[in-house]
């Protein structure tokens, strides 16, 4: 009696990754609709890319500001958070403007050297709106009541970018304390 050994065939990556990928495009029109639901079920809606202000989220922060990367943020605070300035848009660090961002004429680095002036070693009260990409988005003010996003848009180093400034908070009043 001759017995036959069964090879046991072992899934390529490539071909795991083929089904994938045909599984994907095939759901995706359907999952792409219903994204935005099932961001809110999981808590992780990007509610700055959404549009704006949304009162859940909203909430008074003071940041006492440590560092900044460029024009429009992320403003480094020593409690903790990473805070990106609500409806403006400066230059990417490389000089360039992403794709269907505003794009303002000042150089990056005059944005970024900009940003520094008005907030290093300040103490804001900011009052976040959202979130994108792990930073809090807000509205920031110094203590004088100089509004950074509005300053920043003001001198010219950063563009405003209506899309998020659906309440026309931009250059408006903090909040009352």
């Amino acid at each position: 009696m001759t017995r036959r050994r069964r090879r046991r065939r072992s899934s390529s990556p490539a071909v795991l990754l083929v089904a994938i990928v045909a599984a994907a495009s095939f759901f995706w029109p359907e999952l792409k609709e219903r994204l935005p639901e099932l961001e809110e079920i999981a808590g992780t809606a990007p509610t700055h890319e959404a549009g704006g202000s949304k009162s859940a989220s909203a909430g008074l922060l003071t940041c006492h500001v440590t560092s900044v990367y460029d024009g429009d943020g992320p403003i480094h605070c020593a409690e903790g958070p990473k805070i990106r300035l609500s409806a403006i848009a400066a230059r990417e660090m490389d000089g360039s403007c992403r794709p269907g961002h505003p794009c303002p004429t000042a150089s990056a680095g005059e944005a970024k050297r900009a940003l520094e002036r008005l907030a290093l070693g300040q103490t804001l009260r900011c009052e976040q709106n959202g979130t994108s990409y792990d930073r809090v988005t807000a509205w920031c003010w110094r203590p004088d009541g100089v509004q950074l996003n509005c300053a920043m848009v003001e001198g010219g180093y950063a563009a405003r970018w209506e899309r998020y400034d659906v309440d026309g908070r931009l250059c408006g009043r903090p909040p009352a304390a």
